[in-house]
């Protein structure tokens, strides 16, 4: 069974024109096993409908479809992880019911491995206390509002209006904002049990603005900042980027 032809097959028949991918529905239920092939294709098949149709690359890009929280805040994680550590085609993912203490359980041949996983949006915090998360969220519906959206923390809502300014910022505040997001991300999850998962951090967009560093290190100082957990192992994954620490041994 083609998944991703079946996830994309019905876009072809929409009738709203700059609205193909809008018909695109997830093809992956949760407590059901699929292999990594399917997940790849699926992603190839989302990539070439986004080129197309940019409405729907905003849709998707700001949360806004009923499974794009899904998509981005958990499977494309998973498939970063996946081709970083070059898991097979047969490899299997199971997205866990909701509420489980587990996000995502991988089955490959050598072992069973479950992961709670978070992301982590670079925080820069010189105007407010505002998360990176809340910042990311606010220039996504910018950009789909068709406004220009600056990074940084100049960014916020007032009135009901988002406001994004421009300003200067050199790299190191970049890489303070970067290594805050993450040590948040660690300390976010510290109250958990971990002791059966390994943690997985999305670094969304941090190896674009951490090109000027060692990004490996900036990573491990910033998780060593948060202190302690229970989990396995953490293990940060970006585009291009694959860090993991073992912080029990």
């Amino acid at each position: 069974m083609n998944l991703a032809r079946m996830a994309v097959s019905s876009s072809s028949k929409s009738s709203n024109k700059g609205s193909e991918g809008l018909a695109i529905q997830l093809p992956f239920l949760r407590g059901q096993r699929y292999g990594f092939a399917a997940l790849r294709a699926f992603e190839t098949a989302l990539l070439n409908t986004r080129q197309r149709d940019s409405e729907f690359s905003d849709q998707l890009r700001s949360n806004r479809l009923s499974w794009g929280k899904v998509r981005n805040e958990e499977l494309l994680p998973i498939l970063l992880l996946g081709n970083s550590a070059e898991f097979a085609d047969g490899d299997e993912f199971e997205l866990m019911p909701e509420g489980h203490a587990v996000d995502i359980q991988l089955h490959t041949r050598q072992d069973i491995t479950a992961y709670q996983i978070t992301v982590a949006d670079p925080s820069w915090g010189e105007r407010s206390a505002a998360n990176g998360s809340y910042l990311y969220h606010l220039r996504t519906e910018r950009l789909r509002a068709g406004d220009p959206a600056f990074g940084g923390a100049h960014t916020w809502r007032e009135g009901g209006i988002i406001h994004s300014t421009p300003h200067a910022r050199d790299a190191m505040e970049d890489m303070k904002a970067c290594q805050q997001s993450l040590t948040e991300a660690v300390k976010r999850k510290q109250a958990h049990d971990g002791s059966e998962c390994v943690l997985l951090i999305y670094a969304r967009g941090h190896r674009f603005l951490l090109i000027d560093f060692d990004i490996k290190e900036v990573v491990a100082q910033a998780v060593r900042a948060a202190g302690a957990t229970t989990f396995k192992n953490i293990i940060v994954v970006d585009d291009g980027l694959l860090w993991e620490s073992s912080p029990r041994q």
